[in-house]
């Protein structure tokens, strides 16, 4: 994705699926959460299959994780 500098992902406890993806992500320019995370949805749906699709993001201003 263009907007994104960083991105950590990671598996956190899920009732349901035993763990749910979640990602911490630093983008380049500031967007609004809603119209990102629309975005990011779309992207994960063509590049992984569903069950690597982030439940949860995070965002970071951090220059370095």
């Amino acid at each position: 994705m263009n907007n994104v500098e960083d991105v950590i992902v990671f598996g956190k406890p899920n009732p349901l699926k035993g763990q749910a993806v979640n990602a911490i992500i630093k983008t380049k320019n500031p967007l609004s959460v809603s119209d990102f995370k629309l975005e990011m949805r779309k992207f994960c749906g063509i590049h992984l299959e569903r069950f690597k699709i982030t439940v949860k993001f995070f965002f970071s201003r951090k220059t370095t994780f």
